[in-house]
């Protein structure tokens, strides 16, 4: 369990308490503030301020549009009631405000901060049985010293509801718990027999309808649950539970309570409903609904009936101001909740308390269910009719909150088909670099062990640069690449009409990009998802199904770019795995992505090559994208040096970027056509060529993670030089695998690059160091370890 999630379960078990404190306030002072009401309104608040300001959660979008049309409604709803445009009134209107609408900041709040806490079903099960035990113990022990109170007040009805304050909420909340505590432990169904007894034993002795009928309508789900999913033992385990259910039943003051209500309804005469709804029957059917609260429905009802437009739309508000005089109506409330937020705060207010609930009823019709969906789905549905029936329960804070746990666990409920033998890797493109090598080299590692699916953003060519097998299934998003080049030649040239054109082609390729990936991320099925970029991480974060197994790869070096690095690492905390390329890399990240557990296994090569150097001729050669990160230019520099000694000296560069024009420049300054040979983009037969006819291979990168350059080198048995600003050649050529050269000492490599063109015995020991360094990156070795994680 995470800090965070700790956080979230001490606040969740603490709650009962806070009812308690708060119901022994209310009972033994004047107080007009609450614990009850400060934790409420605090809660309300650090909920928004987090969707607002920190959430990640792929809810967070539609949770801050339904939060602003909610803070839009507010002010409309204050600017049509003149009448409370005073301190007092104006702090009564936001009292009733908060209570009404707590269940819908709280529901929107609590899936956004479960969401980027990663919290689960499995925590919640426990959260609620922990809590079912802790109502019990402070339901029976006030029982038991005779400190309960009494659950009617001023009536004669019995009931005990321990220290709590409304014995409607605590009934509601003791029959969700009881409904849960079934359902959610995993342990023999003789533990769970025995834990129900305290659990029923507290709500026997309510003694209200609600925590009455409620309970024997919970075993009697329990019942049809047990019965079909454990058929053979269902009809021993029944038995059982009626029996309890029977004796516990006889010690509950319910039945009594139920019988004296029903003479009292008996009693009542003509409806004073009939005048509005001229049915008698009807009118009768909806007095004996309301339980005692037909007055103050009748009151709000007859109010809103003579309201104009105005006051429908937007509700009666809580004081109503006549010409003559003010009176308010603080009291008159129905106390079910739709009926309340329908007459107080109209039919726009209304709507957007519906809003969320018909959210869930619609997700649950079209999503894919289990017997696990059902149950939550009829425990949301008992919740909801218990609040039609029994009082206010959603503008209650404690009932609120597991009805809200209850819909999230909905949520996370739906059927999702894992396809267990599919991977899916997230690629930029499938042109060249290091990290499209390492793709191919990563297929080719579990291609006959999984399906492999890759989505890649950019096409760039009719076919990947790197040899895939015809089996890996590669989807492309946008059927071009992205256009910075053509951006930058316009600016470059001060074309006003070409920057216009290329700079609206690049922001719908930009939009694009997120779009497609977004939309494409949250169809994948397979079990296990592949990142190679911070970019794609983020998203996956986001948007992947829970149940998928994320697992990222990072190939850069950050060079103390701590912006870069700091989105690295927020990109993968909630991945489950991080595998790193070099050790460098492991070392750097392992303790800064919280539970994600780093793993370190290096780049491949996919064979060792039966070509070998011809050590005759003073040639070498270097690969890789003509960019600045990859010191090329030192690399001129270098060769302008050794040419003083070594006059037909020949460096084959291979590879294409924006640095090309550059670099072409200064070897034309320097006069070192004859010596330079830009081969362009290079092919595998083009690399294997300079690597067979090479003396030597050079890396003058700034910063390179790993070098999978070099180890294909190693493998044509090619000695290496290189700066060891690169932590990947130096992690590489270390112990005299190969040469480096500290401080991008340029005068140093040209001198070392002489010295070992002349000495065939330092060449060939190099070479035999290199080439048996480069047989543990073989892909064999290396294909042990993925599988190792993956399975």
């Amino acid at each position: 369990m995470t800090k965070k999630q700790k956080i979230v379960y001490i606040y969740l078990l603490l709650l009962p308490f806070v009812d308690v404190i708060t119901a022994l306030t209310t009972r033994f002072t004047n107080f007009s503030l609450s614990l009850g009401m400060v934790v409420k309104g605090l809660t309300m608040l650090v909920s928004t301020i987090y969707i607002f300001g920190f959430s990640k959660s792929k809810w967070r979008k539609k949770s801050m549009i339904f939060l602003c049309f909610l803070f839009v409604y507010f002010i409309l709803f204050v600017l049509s009631k003149q009448e409370i445009w005073n301190f007092k009134d104006f702090f009564s209107e936001m009292t009733f405000i908060l209570k009404y609408y707590y269940f819908i900041v709280m529901l929107l709040g609590v899936v956004n901060i479960f969401d980027d806490f990663k919290i689960d079903n499995k925590f919640i099960k426990r959260v609620l049985f922990i809590t079912s035990l802790i109502y019990a113990f402070l339901l029976l022990f006030p029982l038991i010293t005779n400190t309960s109170f009494n659950s009617y007040s001023g009536r004669d009805l019995k009931g005990e509801n321990g220290w709590f304050f409304a014995a409607n909420e605590t009934g509601t909340i003791t029959i969700l718990l009881l409904l849960s505590t079934y359902f959610l432990l995993d342990d023999k169904n003789k533990k769970k027999l025995l834990l129900f007894i305290p659990i029923l034993f507290s709500i026997t002795f309510i003694g209200t309808k609600v925590s009455y009928l409620g309970m024997i309508l919970a075993i009697i789900t329990i019942i049809i649950f047990y019965m079909i999913n454990n058929k053979k033992k269902g009809i021993v385990v029944s038995t059982i539970l009626i029996t309890i259910l029977l004796v516990v039943c006889s010690f509950s003051p319910a039945p009594s309570n139920l019988e004296k209500n029903r003479k009292r309804i008996s009693k009542l005469g003509d409806s004073r409903l009939e005048e509005y709804i001229h049915n008698k029957d009807l009118a009768h059917l909806i007095e004996v609904s309301l339980n005692g609260r037909e007055d103050a429905f009748l009151n709000d009802f007859v109010m809103y009936l003579d309201e104009d437009t105005q006051g429908k739309l937007f509700g009666l508000g809580w004081t109503k101001c006549g010409k003559d005089d003010c009176s308010k109506y603080d009291n008159e409330v129905v106390e079910i909740d739709y009926l309340d937020v329908y007459f107080h705060y109209g039919l726009f207010g209304f709507i957007l308390y519906l809003i969320p609930i018909l959210y869930v009823f619609i997700d649950f019709l079209k999503k894919k269910k289990t017997h696990e969906s059902y149950y939550y789905f009829i425990l949301l549905g008992l919740g909801i009719l218990i609040s039609s029936l029994a009082g206010h329960n959603f503008s209650a804070p404690a009932v609120s909150v597991y009805i809200i746990l209850i819909i999230y666990m909905l949520k996370n409920s739906y059927t999702f088909k894992i396809n267990e033998k599919e991977i899916t890797i997230m690629s930029l493109h499938m042109g060249t670099g290091g990290i499209e090598k390492y793709l191919s080299s990563l297929c080719l590692m579990l291609e006959n062990d999984y399906k492999i699916n890759i989505i890649s953003t950019y096409k760039l060519s009719d076919t990947p640069s790197f040899k895939f097998n015809k089996k890996i299934n590669i989807k492309y998003l946008i059927n071009r690449g992205p256009n910075e080049k053509e951006f930058k030649e316009a600016v470059k040239n001060k074309n006003i009409i070409k920057i216009f054109k290329e700079g609206i082609i690049s922001a719908i390729i930009l939009y694009k990009k997120k779009k497609l990936n977004k939309k494409a991320i949250k169809k994948i099925q397979s079990k296990y998802i592949i990142t190679t970029r911070e970019f794609h991480s983020e998203l996956v974060g986001k948007y992947a199904n829970e149940s998928i197994i994320k697992i990222a790869t990072e190939h850069n070096y950050h060079n103390n770019n701590k912006k870069y690095y700091n989105n690295v690492i927020k990109s993968v905390k909630g991945f489950d795995y991080f595998v790193l390329v070099s050790k460098p890399l492991l070392d750097f990240y392992k303790d800064k992505v919280g539970d994600t557990k780093c793993i370190y296994i290096p780049n491949t090569i996919d064979n060792l090559p039966n070509k070998e150097t011809k050590l005759n001729k003073d040639i070498i050669y270097s690969v890789g994208r003509l960019e600045r990160v990859k010191g090329f230019d030192d690399l001129i520099d270098v060769i302008d040096i050794v040419k003083k000694k070594k006059k037909n000296i020949k460096l084959y560069l291979i590879g294409d970027g924006s640095e090309r024009e550059s670099l072409e420049n200064k070897i034309k300054k320097l006069k070192l056509e004859d010596n330079i040979i830009l081969k362009g983009l290079g092919t595998r037969e083009m690399i294997e060529e300079c690597a067979t006819m090479s003396k030597l291979y050079v890396m003058t990168s700034h910063s390179e993670s790993f070098g999978i350059v070099l180890i294909e080198a190693m493998s044509y048995k090619v000695p290496c030089i290189a700066f060891d600003s690169a932590s990947g050649a130096k992690e590489l050529l270390k112990n005299d695998v190969g040469v480096l050269i500290k401080n991008r000492d340029k005068n140093k490599m040209a001198n070392e690059i002489i010295s070992l063109l002349d000495d065939n015995k330092k060449l060939k020991k190099y070479s035999e160091n290199g080439y048996n360094e480069c047989q543990k990156y073989l892909i064999e070795n290396v294909k042990k370890e993925w599988l190792s994680l993956l399975n």
